[in-house]
C-alpha cells in the first residue's frame, strides 16, 4: 500500500467513515515503519480534539462570553451553537488538510517517450540491406631485425671448452704397435687391452693400462705423447702438462706435436698456466713452419 491510499485511509478515520478491518491495518502499518507511527498518531490526536469539542463545551463557553460583557442587555433569547461548531470543525480539517498535503511526496509524471521515426516503406521485391563498412588498410608491421647479444664484459672465460674445441681426440692405439713401442709380446698384448678399454669408453683403465706400460718404456716418447692425450681428454689436466712437458723440451720427432698438446693442456688451466701458455704460443709462433703454426694463430676468446 502507498503513502497515497494510507492518507485516503486517515481521512476517512477522521471523518468516521474508517471500518474495523481499516483501522486493523493502520494499526499494523504503524507498528512495522516508524514515520507512519507518528502520522497515526496525530491522527489519533486530531480525532480525539474533534470529539472533545462538544456541543456542551460550546454552551458553556458562549455562556462565559456573554457573562463578561456587562454593557450588553441579557437576552433571554438562546443564541444557537452550531455555528461556532461549525467554524471550529472547519479550522480544524483546514488544519489537517494541510498537514497531510505537507507530508505527501510528489509523484513525478510519467515520461513521454518521442516516437520512433519510422523509415520509408520499400517497394515491393526490395530487400533492406545494411551499408558496408569501408574498413582502412592496416599499416604494415616494421620488421624488426633482433639486436645480437653480446657477452657480458665481466663473464668468466671457460678456458677448457676452447682447449677442448681444438684437441682433437685419439681414434686408435693401436698405431703404437706399428712403431714397435710394445716390444716384447706381453708389452703388445698391454697396448692392446689399453686400446680395447679405450674403444670402450673406458678411458681411466685405459690409462691405468697404457701408464704401466710407460713405466716399463721410460724413454718411449711416443708412448708417453699418446699418454699424455689421454690424460687430457679425461680432464686431468696437470698430469697432462706433466707428462706433456719433458717430451715438448727434448728435442725429437715428436716435440712439436707434445707442443701443441701442452699448449691446449696450458689454456684448459690457464687460471694457473697463463705464463707458461703465453710463452709456450710465443714459442710456436715463432716458428712458420711449425707444426701447430696455424691451429695455434687461430685460438681467440
Amino acid at each position: 500500500m502507498n503513502r497515497r491510499e494510507v492518507k485516503k485511509l486517515m481521512k476517512k478515520f477522521l471523518q468516521g467513515k474508517l471500518s474495523p478491518s481499516e483501522y486493523g491495518h493502520l494499526e499494523k502499518m504503524a507498528s512495522e515503519d516508524a514515520v507512519m507511527a507518528e502520522e497515526w498518531e496525530v491522527c489519533k490526536f486530531q480525532k480525539q480534539v474533534m470529539q472533545e469539542i462538544t456541543a456542551s463545551d460550546l454552551r458553556k463557553k458562549m455562556a462565559e462570553w456573554d457573562a463578561q460583557s456587562p454593557t450588553k442587555p441579557i437576552s433571554t433569547k438562546k443564541k444557537p451553537w452550531w455555528p461556532m461548531a461549525i467554524g471550529a470543525a472547519m479550522l480544524l480539517a483546514a488544519a489537517i488538510f494541510f498537514f497531510t498535503k505537507k507530508n505527501e511526496k510528489a509523484v513525478p509524471a510519467p515520461a513521454v517517450k518521442p516516437p520512433k521515426k519510422e523509415s520509408p516503406a520499400l517497394p515491393p521485391g526490395q530487400i533492406k540491406t545494411r551499408p558496408e563498412k569501408t574498413i582502412s588498410p592496416s599499416p604494415e608491421k616494421k620488421h624488426i631485425q633482433p639486436v645480437p647479444t653480446k657477452p657480458a664484459p665481466n663473464a668468466p672465460i671457460a678456458h677448457a671448452d676452447i682447449a677442448r674445441q681444438h684437441y682433437e681426440p685419439l681414434s686408435t692405439l693401436q698405431d703404437l704397435l706399428r712403431g714397435n713401442e710394445a716390444g716384447a709380446d706381453s708389452l703388445a698384448a698391454a697396448l692392446l687391452a689399453a686400446d680395447e678399454a679405450y674403444q670402450t669408453g673406458n678411458l681411466r683403465q685405459a690409462i691405468q693400462r697404457l701408464a704401466a706400460l710407460a713405466k716399463k718404456r721410460p724413454n718411449s716418447s711416443r708412448l708417453k705423447l699418446v699418454l699424455g692425450r689421454l690424460y687430457f681428454e679425461s680432464g686431468n689436466y696437470r698430469q697432462a702438462v706433466q707428462t706433456l712437458r719433458p717430451i715438448a723440451e727434448k728435442p725429437s720427432i715428436y716435440t712439436q706435436q707434445a707442443q701443441w698438446y701442452l699448449l691446449l693442456a696450458y689454456l684448459a688451466r690457464y687460471d694457473i698456466y697463463q705464463k707458461e701458455y703465453e710463452k709456450e704460443k710465443a714459442a710456436v709462433l715463432a716458428v712458420p713452419g711449425h707444426f701447430a703454426h696455424a691451429k695455434v694463430a687461430k685460438i681467440r676468446w
